[in-house]
């Protein structure tokens, strides 16, 4: 199971971050990655809530750490687009206040 889900985390933060840098309209990008994480926020924070019950004896510690490896990539990620976005958001005020929200809905339904 976590191994499966934090696969799952990865590919959704490389499809949004893939929706937003690719997109010609960074802000329609945004709200592209914005439903892509929408689409899979419920189920996935679910597997969070439920990976973060697991006990040590659950897991084993090389489990624990890619995990962790794994989650903390993911949100570099996904925060990198406040980064990338920065000089846009500058002259954007929705543009940023789209970006801060998806970066924030990311990172609840991944520390739950």
């Amino acid at each position: 199971m976590v191994k499966e889900t934090t696969s799952e985390i990865d590919s959704l933060a490389d499809d949004m971050v893939k929706a937003v840098t690719e997109a010609d309209d960074k802000k329609q990008g945004v709200a592209e990655a914005q439903k892509l994480l929408d689409a899979k926020k419920a189920d996935l924070g679910a597997k969070m809530v439920e990976m973060g019950e697991l006990r040590g004896f659950q897991v084993s510690e090389d489990v624990a750490a890619d995990m962790t490896s794994s989650l903390a990539k993911s949100v570099i990620e996904v925060q990198g687009l406040q980064i990338t976005l920065m000089s846009e958001s500058i002259k954007d005020p929705e543009l940023k206040t789209a970006v801060d929200q998806l970066t924030t809905d990311f990172n609840d339904m991944v520390t739950p």
